[in-house]
Formats: structure tokens, sequence, C-alpha cells
């Protein structure tokens, strides 16, 4: 695990989604800063129906970090939106990181 953590060189503070306003919008947290590694590229994931949608990312985390679908990660001025969330294992199955897609 010491590994991955070499490689989480970046910052981003990580609101929490906490419910949602009477207008139907996200309410956040305050947010914390956490380690990351940020990538930026363009991903592809295939959905439903053989359709495909286009994310801005992927973000890289600690394993014991707290983050689910519709928090936001304010890096570089911009807010990205969490779409999933992906357990990064060692070959013993243990885990080592998370991976978070996001737009």
């Amino acid at each position: 695990m010491a590994e991955l953590r070499a490689y989480l060189t970046d910052t981003a503070m990580l609101h929490r989604r906490t419910g949602v306003n009477a207008f139907g919008e996200d309410v956040l947290d305050t947010g914390r800063e956490i380690r990351c590694r940020v990538r930026r590229k363009r991903l592809q994931a295939a959905l439903e129906g053989d359709t495909e949608a286009r994310y801005p990312g992927e973000v890289w985390l600690e394993p014991d970090e707290s983050i689910a679908p519709g928090d936001r990660l304010l890096y570089d001025g911009d807010y990205l939106r969490v779409r999933a969330i992906e357990w990064i294992v060692d070959v013993a199955g243990v885990s080592v990181g998370l991976r978070a897609v996001v737009e």
C-alpha cells in the first residue's frame, strides 16, 4: 500500500453530498482536504443500451477514504462530480486504493 500512497501527490477538497434541498439541488458539506492523484484524461464508459458517455477523468484515493457517487472534488478550481467508485485490490485481494470516475 505504501507504493500507491507515493503516487498520491495531488490535493483536493472533498465535499460529501448530504442530501437535496427544496429545489432539487445537491447539498454538500463544508469539505476537507484529501490526498489524491487526478488524471483528467477523457475516458469512455459503456452504459446500458449500448450507449456511451464521456467522462473527463479519474481520481485515485487512499483505500480508507470515505467517498460515494454524488460527492464532489474541488481540484484546480473545478468541481469534479463522482460518478462511480472502484476498489483497487492487489493479487491477494487486499484493498490498496480507490478509483473514482469523475465528470
